[in-house]
């Protein structure tokens, strides 16, 4: 799959203190976001939720991509797609790689070797799945309730 780039405004916030942000232990820093399920003094669950807490912040900076942020014409995330998006994050068991999508949408994806998930938020905030595994394809509109048993599955299967 093409990876696009994509640029934000040099005046918006920057990535850059969050990922400082991530290895510091500071509860206050981390209130904005939801809790993983899991105990916070393993080191392993430490880093889970880093991955959960910067993924909600690339969220947070692409809903404040503006319309063209593509250079060719491309709109910005609806409210639709950011508010599913969040809603999805939180029920995820691993956090994704996150992309915006041309037509307003937001995608989640995930890969190893030859497999792959995908989780394209439409504008409208509906769900699109896309998963590839040995040859074998899947594409489908999900409810927002299957998409951690796909992600199990991509993991465990």
């Amino acid at each position: 799959m093409n990876q696009m780039t994509f640029s934000v405004n040099p005046s918006k916030e920057s990535i850059s203190p969050v990922v400082s942000m991530l290895f510091l232990r500071n509860e206050k820093c981390c209130e904005k976001y939801p809790k993983r399920n899991v105990p916070s003094k393993n080191r392993v669950s430490f880093c889970v939720d880093n991955q959960f807490i910067l993924a909600h912040k690339q969220l947070e900076i692409l809903s404040s991509l503006e319309e063209n942020w593509d250079g060719y014409g491309s709109k910005p995330m609806s409210e639709a797609a950011v508010n599913t998006a969040e809603e999805l994050l939180t029920r995820l068991p691993y956090a994704p790689m996150i992309y915006p999508v041309s037509g307003g949408g937001i995608q989640f994806e995930y890969e190893i070797n030859d497999k792959y998930l995908e989780f394209e938020i439409l504008d409208d905030g509906k769900i699109k799945l896309f998963s590839s595994n040995s040859g074998e394809e899947t594409e489908r509109i999900i409810q927002l309730r299957e998409a951690r048993g796909w992600v199990n599955g991509f993991y465990f299967s």
